[in-house]
């Protein structure tokens, strides 16, 4: 009887300490689950990148930031993966964070180029996951949306005008979306009124001259469109290929005497009446130049 005794109460020890490992086991792995690193996107911005003269007919170049940091206890690599859309696919760029210190917040760029996107609203995906396998509950993920849209708004000092880029002239609509995109119409003016003919701007300088640092554009042509009332063209000097930013606005169909050097990328589809009140301002006299600044204080993206 005693050697059983014995017995039963060696096997409740074993009991017990089993018991007490499972415990610890768990408690580890809880712990675990708190300290273990875990990357947090807390940030995605979409900058606007200044495109390479040779990317202009491509696409726009988008600088796509975004702000990783580690939420865990000790240091740990991570990948951070942007989903994009390409065409009718997904495209998915990577980078690696090697030995990312605990609380430090980290900013990485992507940069994607949009050449063959149609327009419309893309949602941009981005995910951080840490390289080892280890179970990851945070939330890890964070999702914007980036609209690439054919028609840009111009709010200028006189009222709003809308116009809408044609898919069909590539070169000349990926132009003014690149400078749209770049800021480079911010702030301008109108210099340039002809009654009755057009109204022109575009021109960072002011003056008609046009910025150097500016690339120029092949031209297209001959043309798909005709400069009609309301339609949008490339200005250019009388030599080849040598539009860049600045754009006027027909005031009538002056088809016959421009469609066979100029243009035609797009056309107002609201606010129409505000460039007939900028062609009506009144003028230094003798010259086509408006007494008092008509200007684009902003040209924007809208749906």
């Amino acid at each position: 009887m005693p050697t059983k005794h014995r017995t039963e109460r060696a096997g409740i020890g074993k009991t017990v300490i089993a018991g007490i490992i499972i415990l610890i086991v768990i408690i580890a792995a809880m712990a675990y689950a708190v300290l273990a690193p875990r990357p947090l996107v807390h940030d995605i911005s979409i900058a606007r990148v200044v495109p390479d003269s040779a990317a202009v007919p491509q696409g726009l170049n988008i600088e796509i930031n975004v702000t990783v940091k580690n939420q865990g206890s000790f240091q740990e690599t991570f990948n951070v993966s942007i989903s994009l859309p390409k065409n009718s696919s997904t495209q998915t760029l990577t980078q690696e964070v090697a030995n990312m210190s605990s609380g430090v917040e980290k900013m990485l760029a992507f940069d994607w180029n949009t050449a063959g996107m149609s327009t419309g609203d893309y949602y941009i995906n981005v995910t951080a996951t840490p390289v080892e396998n280890e179970t990851d509950t945070a939330d890890n993920s964070l999702s914007t949306t980036l609209t690439l849209s054919n028609r840009v708004m111009l709010r200028t000092s006189m009222g709003n005008i809308t116009i809408e880029l044609f898919n069909d002239m590539p070169i000349t609509s990926r132009n003014f979306k690149n400078l749209t995109w770049i800021r480079v119409y911010d702030g301008t003016i109108f210099h340039r009124i002809v009654p009755n003919f057009v109204i022109q701007g575009g021109d960072p300088t002011g003056t008609g001259q046009g910025d150097p640092r500016i690339a120029n554009i092949p031209d297209e042509l001959p043309n798909k469109h005709s400069n009609l009332r309301g339609s949008v063209a490339m200005a250019k000097s009388s030599q080849p290929n040598s539009a860049s930013s600045q754009f006027y606005v027909n005031l009538k169909d002056n088809s016959a005497s421009l469609d066979s050097n100029y243009s035609v990328f797009g056309r107002v589809v609201a606010g129409m009446s505000v460039v007939d009140d900028i062609a009506d301002v009144k003028l230094v006299e003798g010259t086509e130049k408006p007494e008092k600044d008509v200007r684009l204080i902003k040209a924007e993206f809208v749906r």
